[in-house]
């Protein structure tokens, strides 16, 4: 174990991936042991504008945390406590542990090439069912994930799938008009 620090209640542990503006660390809560994933994000990283957008990296943010806040599904990632460190000048979003990483680990994917190990028709099937049930709350709470790729699907030690990285979803409003077919 590497580079192990304290934030809070939580010993962060080995690192678990990193992405364009985050690095994602397993950790440990210090008084019940429980294991969780820790998002750090840098605050400077996060004031630089998006590309061809007005909006920064904190906006996206923002909408991502103020999205999960709203969230609680057995097919979406939970997310725990958000931590705002001045300090070091870092924010922390602490999320639901999934053992099993994400669907591209899970089939020795490589991104690049687009290529993986193939699922059984039964594994597919389980899969594509609990990320429909993932999709579905998320549609009937009025939010478009936008992103959805193997990457973003983790799956736990018991094999269930949750969406997760909600950095560019929305929330869109209904129509009061219905449309006829």
């Amino acid at each position: 174990m590497t580079n192990r620090y304290i934030v809070n209640n939580y010993i962060l542990l080995d690192p678990l991936g990193e992405g364009s503006y985050a690095e994602v660390r397993l950790c440990k809560e210090k008084s019940h042991n429980q294991l969780y994933a820790i998002k750090i994000m840098n605050k400077d990283l996060l004031k630089k504008k998006n590309v061809g957008s007005n909006s920064t990296f904190m906006d996206d943010v923002k909408r991502e945390i103020a999205i999960m806040k709203k969230l609680q599904h057995e097919h979406i990632l939970q997310l725990y406590e958000v931590m705002d460190d001045p300090k070091v000048n870092k924010m922390y979003l602490v999320l639901e542990y999934m053992k099993n990483g994400d669907l591209m680990q899970m089939t020795k994917g490589n991104a690049r090439t687009n290529t993986c190990e193939p699922l059984s028709d039964l594994k597919t099937w389980y899969v594509s069912r609990q990320v429909l049930l993932g999709l579905k709350y998320l549609h009937d709470n009025d939010i478009v994930h936008g992103d959805l790729k193997p990457q973003n699907l983790l799956v736990s030690d018991t094999g269930v799938v949750k969406l997760a990285d909600f950095g560019i979803s929305k929330m869109v409003e209904k129509s009061s008009e219905v449309s006829e077919p």
